[in-house]
């Protein structure tokens, strides 16, 4: 249900940024087509179960409609700038710098467009300082107790790659894009016809469809090894990872081209709305294939997964990873412990017993005398600790662990974390920067006076009297 719900929502808001892009209701449907059903959104959901990413996706098309209204065509577009782009920043940081890339090279091709460059100059970065802090403003809940985190002790950055080899071949990309293969990092079908079919049009197309079709081509070299990621791997662009996650980019590029030489190609609206039903009939057969291909490739019932007591321990921790990724640096010391939910008594590792809720967890440890004791949960900021019921000062932290003294006999340690005050005040700071930004549209958009022919008010009325 809640999958049908988001892709409803995927379809609809590829829709609405689509007929403001194009400016054509049948465009904007094909544009909406192509977009909802690219092979790389459903990677993210059925073979990646990349949920975060695949939200992210449905925010791209706002987050560059506004950033190309501010930038290229000189609208104020500040506030829905800055409020698509902190959706972003919720749901996917890596989604967010690959945006803010694209945006800064929006920003780089305006210029070289540009006649008048400084007034040009004067008015993106203007404005886009006003986006810029207004988002920080929007977002402060995510950054500043991340920030806060990380200057109270080191945190293990997320494991790195070699992204010259995680980067695609040329052969490998074109084969699963022929493919249509959902259970492979491909552009699918969609990127391939994108990469192929302008090409017979390129002297018919405007200076800016050559631009989104350069849009196509790099996203697309920027996946596979060609490009020399080598270069990059000891820069913070390493957080990447894997250079296929360009590929949200690319796919939305690739929708944009397609649905533009479909514009140029269909002045007849009677052929234009069979295009778009062969193009629907293809996507669908397309899904098809890809759907049997993937139940070929993945074995399980079809529609559904059977999660039962046997099989529930193989799907949740079959092929994890990421487990230390943003620990306590020191904490990673005590891995193999921590793998097993040891607690360390004194100087020795034993199996603890332990009892987790919503919000805390619960240590039961047996000490034969009054001594130091370290159980597996990492020691953040705003860590708060109970032994036997009675709170413990902030001392508890040790080795990036909870580090506590207890008694001699049976001692219950109950762990739990609470956001700081300065952190609480980074959300007040958010939800109050929303409102204002609510206030302010609304304030904006609404009619001054909302009149209604049938009401008069008695001033008015009053007023016609004096007037007689």
């Amino acid at each position: 249900m809640d999958f049908f719900i988001y892709t409803k929502y995927f379809i609809l808001s590829s829709f609405y940024y689509g007929e403001k892009f194009f400016k054509k209701i049948d465009a904007a449907f094909l544009f909406s087509c192509l977009y909802t059903f690219a092979t790389y959104r459903t990677v993210d959901i059925y073979y990646r179960s990349a949920i975060a990413e695949a939200i992210a996706l449905t925010i791209i098309p706002a987050v560059l409609y506004y950033a190309y209204g501010l930038i290229f065509n000189r609208e104020k577009k500040v506030i829905a700038l800055s409020v698509s782009i902190s959706l972003l920043v919720y749901t996917h940081v890596l989604t967010t710098l690959l945006c803010s890339a694209l945006i800064a090279c929006m920003i780089i091709v305006r210029l070289f467009l540009s006649k008048q460059i400084k007034n040009d100059i004067k008015f993106v970065v203007v404005n886009l300082v006003k986006a810029v802090f207004l988002t920080c403003a929007l977002t402060s809940y995510f950054w500043y107790p991340m920030l806060q985190q990380m200057n109270y002790q080191e945190i293990h950055s997320p494991f790195k790659t070699d992204l010259q080899l995680e980067a695609l071949s040329i052969s490998d990309s074109i084969i699963q894009a022929l493919n249509n293969d959902i259970t492979t990092y491909t552009m699918g079908l969609l990127g391939l016809v994108a990469l192929i079919f302008p090409l017979f049009i390129l002297k018919e197309m405007e200076k800016k469809e050559k631009i989104i079709y350069v849009g196509v081509v790099s996203t697309w070299v920027c996946v596979t090894n060609l490009f020399p990621w080598f270069l990059f791997q000891k820069t913070p662009i390493s957080l990447l990872q894997f250079p296929w996650r360009i590929l949200g980019i690319q796919i939305f590029f690739s929708s944009m081209i397609i649905t533009l030489v479909f514009m140029k190609k269909t002045m007849n609206k009677k052929y234009s709305w069979l295009i778009i039903g062969a193009t629907v009939v293809f996507l669908l057969v397309t899904s098809i294939a890809a759907k049997e291909n993937y139940a070929k490739v993945i074995q399980s019932k079809h529609g559904h997964i059977v999660i039962n007591e046997e099989t529930l321990p193989r799907y949740t921790t079959s092929d994890m990873g990421g487990l230390y990724d943003y620990a306590p640096t020191e904490a990673i010391k005590e891995r193999p412990h921590l793998e097993k939910h040891e607690v360390k008594v004194g100087e020795s590792w034993e199996k603890g017993k332990y009892k987790a809720a919503d919000n805390n967890i619960t240590y039961t440890v047996a000490s034969n005398k009054k001594q130091k004791v370290t159980v597996p949960v990492y020691a953040y900021l705003g860590t708060q600790v109970k032994v036997n019921g009675k709170v413990v000062n902030d001392s508890y932290k040790k080795h990036g662990l909870v580090n506590v003294d207890v008694n001699a006999g049976e001692n219950k340690i109950e762990i739990t974390t609470k956001y700081t005050p300065t952190a609480l005040m980074a959300l007040w700071i958010s939800i109050l920067t929303y409102c204002l930004v609510v206030y302010s549209s609304f304030k904006r958009f609404a009619p001054n006076k909302l009149k209604d022919s049938r009401y008069v008010t008695k001033k008015e009325i009053n007023k016609k009297n004096e007037n007689k």
